[in-house]
């Protein structure tokens, strides 16, 4: 059962924080090294300080990006820039973004979850975590001993209990309220009435958590608690670092998206684009669409003929031109032959037939393995823009996983490639702080 515990979270004092916006910062995944010094400059006491040090030549065991990260925590506590909760909650989170003047919310309660092996089918992952980030995250939280930010996790509710509740309470002021530089409108309840608690705890008892954000965090928290385990002696199970700072929510939520993640790749000086047009040929529709390579709007354009909300699968593929390619795949049989063991779900996501025929076929990359040539990116503008400037050679653009696939996906246990999808809205860092404690609460 999934077991979810109240806790005294950390919280930006209002009374030296005027605006909270400044000091919010995306999940560190999402973070670039030159948008991590753009939120350094925004504010100084910025949570992206917690989550996304820079790395110098200099450093060493004393002094890197983990100790760093462990000392601005240290000092900004002392300074009570951050402060602890009186009472032990757990907090309602909503985010509200406007698309075409229509606005959309994505609620969820923040909670601490029990961290558990996979194999207890309480926690289940939907996609394979990188190795490299989650030794990062590992000496992260070992370094900082806590969560400074938050994973997030779906379950589905056909009553709808929480939901309802959720709303309710969005009627009252909230505790926190505050704008992003994306423009979404973040609000925050502290919930301290136990009877609620108990009820959100009871409802979500029997449910079982999906994580659709935050696997690598996930896995080193629980690579860490299995640690502490093992190596304290006076370890009791009671501690809060058997737990992890986690936003849940319904999967039916209006306010939430699942979006594409594309591959930017750095290909050998050997590649040929048009030796890749003729092998791909042999399973798409090949089409070649000119465009004006100087036209700000080149990537609306190119997304726009991508998309699709049928039942197919089309991808694009950009080389800094004045056109670009869009294939539309039409050899369902060859990739049943390829993928005979998976569910026909699994065999036609988009991510796998991309994979598969042309990574692996046509470019000889693994794309599980092959960090170096594979850069990743959820805006499409600005892949295309370093592929404009010969920073890597081609983009290609895909389709989200339809909720259709993905709900299939999580009930069969098949786990998504790395880097398929990106939530949207993701939670802000720094909206609550999980300091690890002796006892949860």
């Amino acid at each position: 059962m999934a077991i979810i515990k109240p806790f005294c979270g950390y919280r930006y004092n209002p009374d030296l924080i005027k605006d909270a916006g400044e000091v919010m910062a995306p999940p560190y995944d999402s973070l670039s090294d030159e948008q991590t010094d753009s939120f350094y400059d925004l504010n100084p006491y910025n949570a992206a300080r917690l989550v996304s040090q820079r790395s110098y030549k200099t450093d060493d065991i004393d002094n890197n990006c983990y100790t760093r990260s462990r000392d601005f925590l240290k000092s900004w506590i002392e300074k009570k820039i951050l402060v602890r909760e009186e009472k032990s909650s757990i907090y309602v989170y909503e985010q509200t973004v406007t698309i075409n003047r229509e606005n959309y919310y994505y609620r969820g309660i923040i909670g601490l979850l029990e961290l558990t092996d996979y194999s207890d089918g309480v926690v289940v992952p939907c996609e394979n975590p990188s190795t490299d980030s989650k030794e990062d995250r590992f000496k992260m939280i070992s370094t900082v001993e806590a969560n400074p930010s938050l994973i997030s996790c779906v379950y589905t509710d056909g009553d709808r209990q929480l939901s309802t509740l959720l709303a309710e309470i969005s009627e009252e002021p909230p505790e926190m309220e505050f704008l992003t530089q994306n423009g979404i409108r973040h609000k925050l309840w502290a919930i301290t009435y136990k009877p609620t608690i108990d009820f959100v705890a009871d409802v979500l008892r029997e449910k079982k958590m999906f994580i659709v954000d935050g696997h690598n965090r996930y896995e080193a928290c629980l690579e860490y608690k299995h640690y502490r385990k093992e190596n304290d002696e006076s370890y009791t199970g009671k501690e809060s670092y058997n737990y992890v700072m986690t936003l849940i929510s319904d999967t039916r939520e209006d306010g939430g998206l699942l979006l594409p993640v594309h591959r930017v790749l750095k290909l050998k000086e050997s590649f040929r684009e048009d030796f890749l047009i003729a092998g791909v040929q042999e399973h798409f529709l090949v089409e070649k669409i000119i465009v004006d390579k100087f036209d700000d709007d080149i990537s609306e354009t190119i997304k726009k003929q991508v998309f699709t909300q049928r039942n197919e699968i089309k991808i694009g593929f950009y080389t800094g031109k004045d056109y670009f390619y869009r294939f539309t795949f039409r050899d369902k049989k060859y990739i049943d032959s390829l993928m005979p063991d998976v569910s026909e779900c699994y065999r036609m996501l988009d991510i796998n037939v991309f994979n598969k025929l042309i990574m692996e076929e046509q470019l000889g990359i693994d794309s599980e393995s092959d960090s170096e040539r594979i850069f990743y990116t959820r805006d499409v503008k600005r892949g295309m823009r370093a592929v404009g400037n010969q920073e890597f050679t081609c983009m290609f653009i895909l389709n989200p996983v339809r909720p259709e696939q993905f709900n299939v996906m999580t009930h069969t246990g098949e786990r998504l490639p790395k880097r398929s999808i990106s939530i949207f809205p993701k939670p802000a860092t720094g909206i609550v702080i999980h300091k690890f404690t002796p006892v949860v609460g």
